[in-house]
């Protein structure tokens, strides 16, 4: 005649008891999943901007004798001369590195170190080339690393 027995009744409360704690374990689950991403993701070593130039940062990292390294290649048919590299418009470093075309060198900066966290610097080159004296390109370096 319609009635729910009482034996039914049972088993519609541990049905509905069941799957309101599953989505409660569900919304816990993910929740702990995006802390341990957001506070615990690996630092993905890269770099940004610097196209367009005739500049390509190849690598970069700290040494152990706390120098940041940065590999750059001159892809331009001119020679270029890098003679300042600034971080974050707070550190300037003066530099003089001449590159014939197509030529790679290693630019050693003293007074960095590894860190914990991961950092995006934003980085300037101040370049000579050819007719233009005291030109700007920068990028974006993300890496592990600080300066002291």
């Amino acid at each position: 005649m319609g009635l729910i027995k009482k034996g039914d009744m049972k088993g519609l409360q541990f049905l509905n008891y069941s799957i309101s704690y599953v989505w409660i374990v569900i919304v816990a689950s993910v929740l702990v999943f995006s802390f341990y991403v957001w506070f615990s993701a690996p630092c993905v070593k890269s770099t940004q901007g610097f196209s367009g130039s005739g500049v390509e940062i190849v690598d970069f990292g700290v040494s152990n004798d706390t120098y940041l390294q940065i590999a750059v290649r001159n892809d331009h048919h001119e020679p270029l001369e890098i003679g300042e590299v600034s971080f974050d418009n707070e550190l300037e470093k003066e530099v003089d590195y001449d590159f014939n075309p197509g030529e790679q060198k290693v630019i050693e900066l003293e007074g960095f170190s590894n860190a914990d966290e991961c950092q995006q610097v934003r980085t300037r080159f101040k370049i000579n080339r050819g007719s233009l004296t005291e030109s700007t390109i920068s990028g974006t370096l993300t890496d592990s690393f600080e300066y002291n």
